[in-house]
């Protein structure tokens, strides 16, 4: 690592009093001199993890805390660590103990060369099941299918962050969030850093089949509006083809007497009827999804742009 900088370390908390500790050891031994702030967010834990918590801050000032009145999940734990946060960057890892804090300089160093994100991007994880890594693939694919944009498979929240960085995402107003998406979404200069995940050495895993469900819906939804007008293409194109269709069996049949002897019967013609009215009615939603998402995109209430840096002339 080079020169010394402030660094804010900011750690959601759930149900983690048996990992915290040791979680807190091998951040100071990674990396603890260079370290300004913990800040620990207790996020409505129903065990012992308040009392690990203030434990470390008898043993270490620097040890923040910021106690939640109950469980509001983990992106909104993030987003409070991140507002609090004073340093120059802000390191972000979950409570688990399953980002290695060992390569934490390599963040470091990656800050240093000019990359304003650093992100943890986990190419295994042995304790992950089936359902788990089919549906992170799936998460993946579909991301990069409606967002028009690649979604780096294995990317985590275990991150780096510049004060820059930070300051943009603390102006985001987003109630669904997810914390990932947003800072890919403010565009800034970003490399990786490959991990192995560590097994989860205490207690069951914090994220449940149905969070992790909701926190993907939350992902797909929050930065693209795409998914409100599938249902107008999908009209489009159905539309198109009844009206090829009907057209088809018209011409076919009373134009030219049924050559081919198809002998399209009544319950045939309606349902072209039916396709294309359907199709029509779809395309009438997708119109209304576009209204929708107008609306949508004013709740959101986001920045119109995010700038880096404004650089003046000398002497202005």
């Amino acid at each position: 690592m080079h020169k010394n900088h402030t660094l804010s370390i900011v750690i959601p908390v759930y149900n983690e009093s048996a990992n915290i500790a040791a979680l807190y050891d091998d951040l100071v031994g990674a990396i603890g001199d260079h370290v300004s702030e913990f800040i620990m967010i207790n996020d409505g834990s129903t065990d012992n993890s308040g009392e690990r918590i203030k434990e470390l801050q008898a043993r270490d000032k620097r040890v923040r805390i910021i106690d939640f009145t109950r469980n509001f999940g983990k992106e909104a734990a993030t987003t409070a660590g991140l507002l609090e946060a004073t340093g120059e960057a802000v390191i972000v890892l979950d409570g688990d103990g399953q980002h290695p804090a060992r390569l934490l300089p390599q963040f470091i160093d990656k800050w240093h060369e000019g990359y304003e994100v650093v992100a943890g991007r986990r190419i295994s994880n042995e304790k992950a099941g089936f359902v788990k890594n089919t549906g992170s693939a799936l998460y993946h694919a579909l991301i990069h299918f409606i967002h028009g944009q690649d979604a780096e498979p294995g990317d985590t929240d275990f991150r780096l962050l510049d004060r820059k960085v930070v300051t943009a995402f603390n102006e985001l107003h987003d109630h669904n969030r997810m914390t990932r998406s947003l800072v890919n979404w403010l565009g800034f200069k970003q490399t990786y850093v490959d991990f192995k995940a560590d097994p989860r050495t205490n207690g069951p895993a914090g994220y449940s089949l149905r969070k992790l469900t909701r926190l993907a819906l939350d992902g797909l939804t929050t930065t693209s509006m795409r998914p409100l007008l599938f249902s107008s293409l999908f009209g489009a194109v159905a539309f198109m083809v009844g009206v090829l269709l009907g057209a088809f069996m018209i011409i076919e049949q009373f134009a030219f007497n049924d050559p081919l002897h198809l002998g399209f019967s009544g319950s045939a013609y309606l349902a072209v009827f039916i396709l294309v009215m359907t199709s029509l009615m779809l395309m009438g939603q997708g119109i209304q999804g576009i209204y929708l998402a107008n609306i949508y995109g004013e709740a959101r209430n986001r920045p119109l742009y995010v700038v880096r840096e404004i650089t003046k002339p000398h002497g202005k």
